[in-house]
């Protein structure tokens, strides 16, 4: 993975987190993974909620800094417009 990091959605609810980068070839991926005792504290479908909000607002946090990074390069705004 390009990227590893652990959240704790509480505090014995570890989610362990991987990110792939896109690149030329290949499209970007994500993957969650949880502890064995995550079962004890969430059913699967809100441990997987959990994990797609996680993600959501991740990927929304690097399109934004792209973004910024885009606004200091004069030029380079490629579509978007400032209003």
């Amino acid at each position: 993975a390009d990227l590893c990091a652990v959240f704790y959605l509480f505090p014995r609810y570890p989610l362990t987190l991987k990110l792939w980068f896109a690149d030329e070839e290949i499209p970007g991926s994500g993957r969650i993974l949880l502890d064995r005792s995550a079962g004890h504290y969430l059913a699967v479908e809100d441990a997987v909620t959990a994990g797609s909000l996680l993600l959501e607002k991740l990927i929304g946090k690097m399109q934004m800094v792209q973004l910024l990074k885009r606004l200091q390069q004069p030029g380079q705004l490629n579509g978007y417009r400032l209003l």
